[in-house]
């Protein structure tokens, strides 16, 4: 009797004891702090773990991650809303919970483990915002992780989790580095080429260019071994398509022309019809790669010359003639062929603007007046802006002064060979390459200053062209503006230090 006794408690415990094991199990911790992370309770969070870790020793190390992760976004939201004193009378107190938390769950994890990932990661990111010399030694530590973990792993998503935070600091090759890794592993785990295909495209609405770009070169490596050539060119050509220019922002200009080069090498030059030629050519100029530009430019005129976009083509072949090569002759030569061209409005009126303005500059203003006043002519209300700097030109030379400043200092350096110092870069960016009438667009130059010691040298940014509703000073390296008039404006720069000239740049922003 009392060992039957014995055997149905024995029962009774074993029950009791898989039951509380198997409940215990089900707890999905990370479904649990979103909840509480949502109304910021995070001290509750804490104290439900800490319970939690006296009863499951199987999810000590989980436990402790939960824990420094929630000091972590506490600490976050307590800057977040300025709550300093919360925040200084608790802070040294949740830093080191944090820190011992999280070292803890990676000491009781393996390599094998997730939450070994997880727990490194969030100490470099901690060590990184607190500016910590730790923070080399644990990012070398989260990236070796990385590595272990993906030989044996078949859930890859906390590799591209840590690529991903990596990318959020701005530490694009650690990124770009474990983006590799997930993207052998995925490839080895995903046999499906167009499932691949798919990863890649669903990263690049994302705007993960990074990951979509190392997606996309798999993709390519394999198609070209396994595809027929029909499909592998129908696949070529749209993922440039995909990474061309568009309004939405997610493109990779460099990226799309890694393509349309290798299409040029696999099938020539002449393989690209129409659309295709021209999206290049707006991909390759909004990269401000001008000479490249310039060559495809001359092969479209030659193939397509009454295309629909030939007078953008010949006003670009035109400008780059002038301000890249300072080739007068040959700009002044296509600017004429869109005098000849009926229906292209704004290209005339902007043709002979620059007409006037090499004549202008050249001081034969008889002929400068002549075109400014054809200028005038045509001008409507979708042509006001350059009829504005129109007159300006011409009242210039009825005072007899010479051209503006700015404007002059930048055509001097494109015609007379304006020697610049050496060793220093400047680039123009904006926010936008294409927009519409009214919309602001932001230009902004990145200058490259030389060192002089302690001293912050001074610079001046000398603007000119077309610059909409926005005179910037000499000292405002970026500016907002926008335009009423549709049309290609075309924006010049010129960067002095009291030691000379660093640069001269132009860039051309299209307005619908």
């Amino acid at each position: 009797m009392k060992m039957r006794r014995y055997l149905i408690f024995l029962i009774y415990f074993i029950f009791l004891s898989f039951s509380s094991n198997f409940l215990l199990a089900k707890v999905d911790l990370e479904e649990l702090k979103e909840d509480y992370f949502k109304n910021q309770r995070y001290d509750e969070f804490v104290s439900y773990l800490k319970n939690l870790q006296k009863k499951e020793i199987s999810l000590r190390a989980q436990i402790s991650y939960y824990i420094a992760l929630s000091r972590y976004q506490q600490l976050k939201y307590l800057e977040e809303i300025q709550n300093w004193d919360l925040y200084f009378k608790y802070g040294n107190d949740y830093r080191e919970e944090l820190v011992k938390e999280a070292q803890k769950a990676y000491d009781m994890s393996s390599h094998r483990d997730k939450i070994n990932i997880y727990a490194l990661c969030l100490l470099w990111r901690f060590y990184k915002e607190q500016q910590s010399p730790l923070e080399i030694e644990i990012k070398n530590s989260l990236l070796e992780a990385c590595n272990l973990y993906s030989k044996e792993a078949t859930d890859i998503t906390p590799i591209k989790e840590v690529a991903d935070i990596f990318m959020s600091y701005n530490h694009k090759v650690e990124a770009e580095r474990l983006y590799r890794v997930y993207v052998e592993k995925l490839v080895i785990l995903e046999k499906d080429l167009e499932k691949l295909r798919d990863f890649a495209l669903e990263e690049l609405k994302k705007r993960n260019l990074s990951l979509a770009i190392s997606l996309y070169d798999v993709y390519i490596e394999k198609i070209e071994k396994e595809y027929p050539e029909d499909k592998i060119r129908t696949e070529l050509f749209s993922i440039g398509r995909i990474f061309s220019f568009n309004p939405l922002g997610n493109y990779d200009l460099e990226y799309a022309e890694k393509i349309f080069k290798k299409i040029e090498s696999l099938y020539g030059k002449d393989y690209f019809d129409e659309d295709m030629l021209y999206l290049r050519i707006y991909n390759l100029e909004k990269s401000l790669r001008y000479i490249e530009t310039l060559e495809k430019c001359l092969n479209f005129l030659e193939r397509f010359s009454e295309s629909r976009y030939a007078p953008e083509i010949i006003f670009k072949t035109a400008v780059i003639y002038a301000y890249s090569l300072g080739n007068l002759d040959k700009a002044i030569d296509y600017f004429n062929k869109l005098l000849e061209k009926k229906d292209v409005k704004n290209y005339t009126i902007s043709a002979l603007y620059q007409l006037g303005l090499f004549k202008h500059w050249q001081g034969n203003y008889t002929e400068a007046k002549q075109y400014y006043h054809m200028l005038l002519e045509k001008a409507d209300e979708d042509s006001k802006e350059l009829g504005e700097l129109t007159k300006r030109r011409l009242q210039e030379i009825d005072n007899n002064s010479s051209i503006e400043y700015n404007l002059k200092t930048f055509m001097d350096l494109v015609f007379l060979k304006g020697e610049f110092l050496k060793g220093e870069s400047v680039d123009l960016v904006v926010s936008d390459f294409k927009i519409n009438k009214g919309k602001e667009v932001e230009i902004s130059a990145v200058v490259g200053v030389p060192e002089s010691g302690c001293m912050q040298i001074e610079v001046s940014y000398f603007w000119s062209g077309e610059l909409g509703s926005k005179i910037p000073s000499f000292t405002e390296k970026s500016f907002s503006t926008y335009y009423n008039s549709s049309g290609t404006k075309l924006i010049n720069l010129v960067v002095a230090t009291p030691h000379g000239i660093l640069d001269k740049k132009y860039i051309m922003i299209d307005v619908e």
